[in-house]
């Protein structure tokens, strides 16, 4: 189901049209994460609201949960076709990459003191395969934009006008206890448009 990417702040900072001379970032791969799963997440969230809520947070709709692999941009043939044809034809060729990765969860991080997330354990399996990928795209014009990763589903974004505590939130991330969320099996990776910045995080 095509829905809004969620990135880390390291992607966020630079989603205008230019970051460091690169082009607009305009698409992303992803894994889609079982709605079992997701009503864990869910869960997990609602348990640290009144803390986070504290901290000038608001909850992230994990109705859309998913792992990003990458952010992307397009080569000067690519954006000629239409959004229809172009992630159409890209799903299409990532239908030939036939993933059977473990995914499993970690602890409570922040990204400063703007996002609140579960981490997603970094195997060498997940990390062979967002390389796969990225290289299967860029043959086809359509590259990577930003290379660091931190694999990771957002429970709460700081709310817009607020300052935060970046010494409080490790401090929440640290001390809530460790969530114990199902591990499962991701079978295909996703292409989609980064459609609203406003809910990039």
């Amino acid at each position: 189901q095509p829905h809004t990417a969620t990135l880390s702040p390291c992607v966020d900072s630079c989603l205008g049209d230019t970051c460091s001379g690169s082009k607009m970032k305009s698409h992303y791969t992803y894994l889609n994460i079982p709605d079992n799963v997701k009503t864990e997440l869910k869960k997990l969230q609602n348990t640290l609201k009144d803390e986070s809520y504290a901290l000038g947070l608001q909850k992230v709709n994990l109705d859309n949960a998913h792992i990003t692999l990458s952010v992307l941009t397009l080569s000067s043939e690519r954006r000629k076709q239409t959004e229809e044809e172009l992630i159409n034809s890209t799903n299409k060729l990532l239908d030939s990459i036939k993933p059977k990765l473990d995914i499993s969860f970690g602890g409570l991080r922040c990204f400063g003191a703007r996002v609140l997330y579960v981490a997603v354990n970094e195997t060498s399996q997940l990390l062979d395969l967002k390389h796969e990928v990225e290289e299967l795209l860029q043959k086809e014009g359509i590259k990577v934009d930003v290379p660091r990763f931190t694999p990771h589903v957002t429970l709460f974004r700081l709310k817009t006008g607020k300052a935060g505590s970046e010494g409080l939130l490790k401090s929440l991330a640290s001390n809530a206890p460790i969530p114990s969320l199902k591990s499962f099996t991701a079978t295909k990776v996703f292409f989609e448009a980064l459609r609203n910045q406003e809910e990039k995080l």
